[in-house]
Formats: C-alpha cells, sequence, structure tokens
C-alpha cells in the first residue's frame, strides 16, 4: 500500500472471471442465511467462499 488512501481507484480492479458471482443473502436474525450459505456451499462445492459478517 502507498498510504495514499485512494480507495476508489482500488475499487475499479476487476476480480475474478467472467463465471464469478457474488450471492448475497440478507435477512432478520434467525432467518436461515447461515444456514443457506452452508447448504449452498455444500452443494456446489470447495469453490464456494462463505464469508460470515457479524
Amino acid at each position: 500500500m502507498n498510504g495514499e488512501g485512494n480507495s476508489a481507484s482500488a475499487a475499479m480492479v476487476p476480480v475474478g472471471t467472467e463465471g464469478t458471482r457474488l450471492v448475497v443473502l440478507r435477512g432478520p436474525s434467525g432467518s436461515g442465511k447461515s444456514s443457506t450459505a452452508r447448504r449452498l456451499r455444500d452443494h456446489l462445492g470447495r469453490s464456494v467462499a462463505l464469508i460470515e459478517q457479524d
């Protein structure tokens, strides 16, 4: 990092490939978001990243 704090240019750097998808699960507490995410990962395989934000 160069310390300039230019996050706008960093946000425009392409990441992934044409086949990359981002899925966001939203909902109230206790609605099954984590369970659904784990089941998706189990179904789709190890190529799925599960990122939890508390």
